[in-house]
């Protein structure tokens, strides 16, 4: 093994020790911001490592949570919407209509207002993936790698 394959299995090493810790950040963050109606985007985020690339991904709309949406910008998609309306248990104030009636409608209100204001930005990712944990990453990797050079030299021998 090359002493860059060997830097690059080490790296690797860590980056999947610390991978649940990074997820686990994200996920607290959002637990935090009571950013939990389905508990999808919170089950949907994992990690891969590749060599000494890691990957974080999550369910998509995870983007719109983060980053929030502009007043004025188009609707959202009514379907998510009401998924969430019907989670949460939602329901129109004295209304004789039925309930799924009511959910449609709550939703359509909620999509337009939400079309209209936006919704504020919570930033999550910046938050849990703040620099200190990063650089708390980079320390691990050359803590390991300090601790176990000489291993790769010895085995050379």
């Amino acid at each position: 093994m090359t002493f860059n394959e060997w830097i690059i299995d080490r790296i690797t090493g860590v980056l999947r020790d610390k991978g649940d810790t990074l997820v686990d950040a994200l996920k607290e963050e959002l637990i935090r911001q009571d950013k939990k109606a389905t508990g999808n985007l919170i089950d949907s985020i994992e990690f891969d490592v590749n060599g000494t690339t890691m990957t974080i991904s999550m369910a998509d709309y995870a983007r719109w949570v983060d980053e929030g949406r502009s007043p004025n910008s188009k609707f959202p998609p009514v379907n998510a919407i009401r998924d969430w309306v019907r989670t949460k248990g939602l329901t129109l104030d004295n209304s004789s209509a039925s309930l799924d009636t009511q959910q449609n409608q709550l939703s359509y209100l909620i999509g337009r207002k939400i079309a209209r204001d936006g919704i504020p930005a919570t930033n999550f990712i910046d938050k849990a993936l703040k620099p200190s944990v990063l650089l708390e990453l980079e320390v691990h990797i050359v803590q390991d790698i300090e601790r176990n050079i000489d291993d790769w030299f010895l085995s050379d021998v």
